[in-house]
């Protein structure tokens, strides 16, 4: 029987740098971080623009709702 050799850990990877460019990768992902932030900006200004009208008619109320809804899951929907 040969004897059992005793084996060290492989030691561990070097940590990389900080990045030198980091807004360089951001602009990288593509279009989803604009898109998202479209997506903000239009719900904001619809919504805050008819605030007055909220407490009104359920009818309109649904319907800013409805719209609301339709521009934030729209891009969801088609991205999958």
């Amino acid at each position: 029987m040969s004897a059992s050799t005793a084996t060290r850990p492989a030691p561990a990877p070097a940590r990389p740098g900080p990045s030198p460019r980091p807004w360089h990768s951001e602009l990288r992902r593509g279009l989803a971080p604009w898109a998202g932030a479209a997506v903000l900006l239009t719900t904001a200004l619809t919504m805050g623009s008819r605030a007055a009208e909220w407490q009104g008619d359920w009818g309109a109320t649904h319907g800013l709702l409805r719209t609301t809804t339709m521009l934030v899951l729209g891009p969801l929907v088609a991205a999958l």
